[in-house]
């Protein structure tokens, strides 16, 4: 079997390269939709235990959980551990860690997942600069490379 390229989709790198540059525009318009952070007590013990925000699938279609190969964050600057990252989608919170090992949940188009950070006290009322990169494998990858990377970022607030 012959290996798949951009030129036998696309007819050119070039083409290709127009594709991903694309793709990579409309991730900008679907990954940070609300531009809303949110301080969370997680447990409900009074104490802010971190933050979310929303993210939206990049993709052209639904995706399961385990496309997800990394997610690239930092806030004004300041890289996240992605140790300290949970994502929640319908009520199901999985680790960061844990995400590509999850082939049944599925993450819809156009469905937004919970972005969770551990940080005690959460972040400061205001203005935010947030730096975000997914790295996913889409199921159905005849158009994406493996590992494909979108990346975004906006000035997000927290009220």
């Amino acid at each position: 079997m012959a290996e798949k390229t951009a030129e036998s989709h696309f007819g050119s790198q070039e083409a290709f390269d127009q594709f991903m540059n694309d793709c990579k525009l409309v991730a900008d318009l679907l990954m940070l939709p609300n531009k809303k952070i949110e301080n969370v007590d997680v447990d409900g013990d009074g104490r802010i235990d971190g933050f979310q925000f929303d993210l939206g699938n990049p993709l052209n279609t639904a995706q399961p959980m385990s496309a997800i190969k990394d997610l690239s964050l930092s806030v004004d600057g300041k890289k996240i551990d992605p140790r300290k990252i949970t994502l929640i989608l319908r009520k199901n919170r999985v680790s960061l860690k844990n995400a590509s090992a999850i082939p049944e949940l599925w993450w819809g188009y156009g469905e937004l997942i919970s972005v969770f950070v551990e940080k005690p006290g959460g972040l400061a009322r205001g203005k935010h600069q947030l730096d975000c990169s997914l790295i996913a494998t889409p199921a159905f990858y005849t158009f994406y490379p493996e590992n494909s990377i979108f990346p975004t970022k906006a000035n997000m607030t927290v009220e």
